[in-house]
């Protein structure tokens, strides 16, 4: 409902926090390329540790890239990774351009390497001179976020049916909450073996994951949070190609206000990865609202302490149950593709907790019938 479902998918920006605290450290040690080499070794147990999950390993070689590059000298564009692992991934296994997770991560990465540094550039090509420091700080943070925002809401829109008109906002507010939350998480987990020093840092460090949580439930219940949305294959592509020309524009017109030169190289790399962000995007776009074959399954959804389970089959709906009444199955059937209605509703038994929300549901949704058992 707020947009920023691509924080909590185990991925790029994890292991970048991972890896940058790393070398940080080791750094005062040892020198910068050394240390890139000893922080690879921290990958591969820090992927089995989260599961091994698409989006895990789509960041794990970008990593391996980008830290070889690092070693070697070699100053290749982001982009260029990010291409290298979508392409290897999809070539060992296509299905994976179905996997949410994996499409969330990708896009938020193109959008953090494509169409955040134009955006920041322009924003700083506006400020004085003399602004440094915080200020600075919140507008790259802010960039970078926008810039992810951006490029993950049509497939947010695809996944979840829903528009959350408060995202990029909301992903603004909410992403240094994220990393805080992360970064006392990862010393929560390393220093949890001495008891009564978890216990006191677990006591202080609780309130980052609280705020965080907390201001994500607030944002939800803004006036307009979440619009329900039927968007057609075309709307995506045209968003992304909008998108992909605006951030192009950006950046020209940022070089010819602060009357810089660009190496022809470099605005190429610059147009290419634009054209990327169109193509790929796109395609996962298309891919993703492509018909599927009609196949049974049962899905039980979140109603909380309730029970509603979605029976699909040959392009049947059948819901087994309708949660509480405080309309916890209506927020979950766009979650799994099915908002646009039910063929049938058998309620077992009429428990509020069974049959609760059947009200709420045959106002809002299309349902041809409504059986009890």
């Amino acid at each position: 409902m707020t947009g920023t479902t691509h924080l909590i998918v185990v991925s790029g920006q994890n292991i970048a926090l991972l890896l940058g605290v790393a070398i940080a450290a080791l750094t005062l040690v040892i020198s910068r390329r050394h240390a890139a080499i000893v922080t690879l070794g921290l990958l591969a147990p820090y992927v089995i540790l989260v599961g091994a999950d698409p989006p895990v390993m789509r960041a794990a070689i970008m990593s391996v890239g980008i830290a070889l590059a690092s070693v070697t000298g070699r100053r290749t564009p982001g982009w260029v990774y990010l291409l290298y692992a979508v392409a290897a991934m999809l070539a060992v296994d296509p299905r994976l351009a179905r996997d949410v997770a994996f499409q969330l991560s990708a896009t938020a990465t193109a959008g953090v390497m494509l169409v955040a540094p134009p955006l920041c550039d322009a924003v700083f090509a506006r400020l004085p001179r003399t602004a440094e420091g915080a200020r600075a700080a919140f507008v790259e943070a802010a960039a970078t976020t926008t810039g992810a925002s951006l490029a993950v809401l049509p497939v947010q829109v695809a996944a979840f049916d829903r528009l959350a008109p408060w995202s990029v906002p909301a992903n603004i507010l909410v992403a240094p909450l994220y990393e805080a939350t992360f970064a006392v998480s990862t010393v929560a987990a390393c220093i949890g073996w001495i008891v009564p020093l978890a216990h006191a840092f677990g006591f202080v460090a609780h309130f980052a994951p609280a705020a965080f949580l907390a201001l994500v439930r607030l944002l939800a219940q803004l006036p307009g949070a979440e619009v329900p949305v039927a968007a057609p294959i075309l709307a995506g592509v045209a968003f992304y190609a909008l998108l992909a020309l605006a951030t192009w524009q950006l950046g020209q017109r940022t070089e010819d206000e602060a009357q810089q030169l660009t190496l022809t190289r470099s605005r190429s790399s610059h147009l290419a990865g634009v054209v990327l962000l169109t193509v790929v995007a796109g395609g996962l776009w298309i891919v993703v609202l492509t018909p599927r074959p009609a196949l049974a399954s049962v899905t039980v959804l979140d109603v909380g302490q309730a029970l509603a389970v979605l029976v699909e089959d040959g392009g049947r709906r059948v819901l087994v149950d309708a949660g509480p009444p405080d309309g916890a199955a209506l927020r979950a059937l766009p979650r799994v593709g099915a908002s646009s209605g039910l063929d049938v509703i058998v309620v077992s038994h009429v428990d509020a907790d069974h049959s609760g929300g059947v009200q709420e549901l045959v106002q809002r949704l299309s349902v041809g019938d409504v059986r009890a058992g």
